[in-house]
């Protein structure tokens, strides 16, 4: 008698985001280096890539956008090292460090930042692909 079985497996959005975003990079930009002119497009405005509304997302997620958006703008070739590091590695220690400068510019007087390397990873990958993106579309027009 054979009996048939099934397998499901869930995972949670945000764990979803911190895989896709370092890996999309990786795809997008990890051959050609990062993208110039980062700093200078102008803010990432949450309200266009959500249906509802922005002041019912979680706070934590919109200061993590916020602090994501702030790095990868002051720290693009750090940031780019560090997506293209391989995870727990020397080498991607190694790019968060060369990242602290970035870290510091984006975090206010007072204030405290705690992020795993994978959060950090997440956080700065969304930011490199959506700025990335917009800056190629920007030198296309």
């Amino acid at each position: 008698m054979r009996t048939h079985s099934s397998f499901e497996m869930r995972l949670r959005p945000d764990s979803f985001r911190d895989a896709l975003f370092p890996s999309l990079y990786r795809r997008e930009f990890g051959k050609a280096g990062p993208v110039a002119g980062l700093k200078a497009l102008p803010p990432l405005r949450l309200s266009g890539e959500f249906d509802g509304e922005v002041a019912e997302l979680p706070s934590a997620f919109v200061a993590g956008r916020l602090f994501g958006d702030c790095v990868a703008r002051n720290g693009s070739a750090e940031a780019h090292a560090l997506l293209l590091s391989r995870p727990a590695s020397a080498e991607e220690n190694a790019a968060i460090e060369r990242l602290k400068p970035a870290f510091a510019a984006c975090i206010k007087e007072r204030q405290t930042v705690s992020l795993t390397p994978i959060a950090i990873r997440a956080t700065v990958g969304e930011a490199m692909v959506k700025l990335s993106r917009a800056a190629k579309d920007t030198h296309r027009s």
